[in-house]
């Protein structure tokens, strides 16, 4: 190979244009040889840098941070023992989410990282009724899916919502769905956007906290009082700035204990004449206790 000078070379391998072979004193196919060795230099050095100083890999759990609680920072409880949310999906989010009417996916205390709400153990560890609760016993493509889904609500947030079992926690959960998915049913029958289902909620006067597009989800707020009778928590919907009000500790356990209001679970009960001579109250669900709703 002929010598090259230093400035021949330089100027060679800095160029923004195209290089001459014969300007830097090289026949083409040493110049082509030439071209290679920098090649696999500057391939190397790009290698070795990245090894040493990585990107920081996306998280695989990325879009789940920018949905419920995470999007707006830690839930504050603003005096209320406990609080969370309450999340419905609309059926128009993807893959699971996706299905032909609203229905029930949790309710979620804000503990630590999405909220300062504490972790209440459940007051008895009974296992709940084999049958699946009423809002989640629902016709679904993957029925399967939906007993995961039920198991997976009650070991990851039903154990940490101070309910006084898992029949309990279940039993608040689909009373609190009750009244906000009657209201998405009829958004879902108008084909009604997310946006506007919960422009719909909100008017109705319903506590919208957020909305997860992907997978179709409306969080409504919600906070919880301790029962009157000290065996778990009473959780009801209302917005964050009225949790201090409406779940005041003693007023609302003693109002909820002997009647029955919307969103609250009722007193217990084992047939309907418990339920009827109660103020509010109009039968005996499933799970053991009065509800306001007739069907």
């Amino acid at each position: 190979m002929h010598t090259i000078t230093r400035r021949r070379l330089t100027r060679s391998l800095t160029t923004s244009g195209p290089i001459d072979p014969g300007e830097c004193g090289m026949s083409l196919q040493q110049y082509i040889m030439l071209t290679v060795v920098v090649t696999c230099v500057v391939v190397g050095t790009l290698a070795l840098r990245d090894t040493r100083h990585p990107e920081r890999p996306a998280s695989t759990n990325s879009r789940a941070r920018q949905s419920g609680l995470s999007r707006y920072g830690a839930m504050s409880c603003g005096g209320a023992p406990m609080c969370g949310i309450l999340a419905l999906e609309t059926g128009l989010g993807e893959e699971y989410y996706k299905h032909d009417e609203p229905t029930v996916h949790g309710l979620w205390p804000a503990v630590q990282p999405w909220g300062f709400s504490p972790c209440v153990r459940p007051a008895s560890l009974t296992p709940r009724r084999p049958k699946l609760p009423e809002c989640f016993a629902f016709p679904s493509p993957s029925p399967d899916h939906v007993r995961w889904a039920v198991e997976h609500t009650w070991l990851k947030h039903g154990v940490c919502a101070g309910s006084a079992s898992e029949d309990d926690f279940f039993a608040q959960v689909c009373e609190l769905a009750a009244a906000p998915l009657q209201l998405m049913a009829e958004a879902r029958r108008l084909r009604l956007s997310m946006k506007a289902t919960a422009a719909m909620l909100r008017a109705a006067g319903l506590p919208v906290y957020n909305t997860d597009t992907y997978n179709g989800e409306v969080l409504l707020s919600a906070c919880a009082v301790r029962d009157l009778d000290g065996d778990g928590f009473l959780w009801r919907l209302a917005n964050i700035s009225a949790f201090p009000k409406a779940c005041r500790s003693k007023a609302h356990a003693a109002e909820a204990r002997d009647s029955c209001l919307p969103s609250i679970r009722g007193p217990a009960c084992a047939a309907d004449d418990d339920c009827t001579s109660r103020v509010g109250c109009a039968r005996c669900t499933a799970s053991g206790y009065c509800t306001s709703r007739s069907n």
